[in-house]
């Protein structure tokens, strides 16, 4: 059995493939994927994007540090068992949450009819561009992954809540109070990380 590589990039040179691999173990996961372009806006290759960016490559440690080559199952197998399972088990957390939010009371939708019929509209696209297409919008994808990589990287050196923080806010534009909630500080606090997190980074 093939070794697990130590980080994201040596992952993204073994297996040139890999996240194909994994954009394609989602394709069952219609509910999920249906959920996601709702609730985050986006279209269905979009969606893709994302998942693979929050189960994958921001928790690329993880996958490095639970392998089990003894098992039987290559590196990208196991990445692919795996960043499943991530994003049913999310999923399923996900949905305990806003059914425990509904049953209090505090699940009403409050968007504008319009930005509902839109997303509502979004949900309903999927990829289906012919091959030349696909094939240019997979080359813009692996370098946009590739440049993500070199970003994950980077923030290595950082300590986990300020890396966590300059992700969320720079790369996927949660808000300081957000992320204060998440955390359990004030949006100011998370202000003052970030700020000293992209100090250290820029020496």
């Amino acid at each position: 059995m093939d070794d697990m590589p130590a980080n994201l990039v040596t992952w993204l040179q073994r297996y040139p493939e890999g996240l194909q691999a994994l954009g394609a173990t989602l394709k069952p996961l219609r509910g999920i994927m249906s959920r996601t372009m709702q609730t985050e806006g986006l279209d269905y290759s979009g969606a893709v994007d994302f998942l693979v960016n929050e189960y994958f490559a921001l928790r690329y440690d993880d996958y490095v540090q639970t392998y089990e080559p003894q098992r039987g199952t290559t590196a990208l197998d196991f990445c692919r068992i795996q960043f499943a399972y991530q994003v049913r088990r999310a999923n399923e957390y996900s949905l305990r949450v806003t059914k425990a939010r509904e049953a209090r009371g505090r699940g009403t939708d409050t968007r504008d009819i319009e930005d509902i019929r839109l997303r509502d509209n979004d949900k309903a696209l999927e990829c289906n561009g012919c091959q030349v297409a696909r094939a240019i919008a997979w080359e813009r994808r692996k370098t946009e992954l590739q440049a993500l990589a070199d970003t994950v990287d980077s923030l290595r050196g950082l300590e986990p809540n300020a890396a966590y923080i300059v992700w969320q806010h720079s790369a996927l534009g949660v808000s300081y109070a957000d992320l204060g909630l998440l955390l359990g500080m004030s949006a100011a606090r998370v202000k003052s990380i970030y700020r000293g997190a992209m100090a250290e980074l820029r020496r």
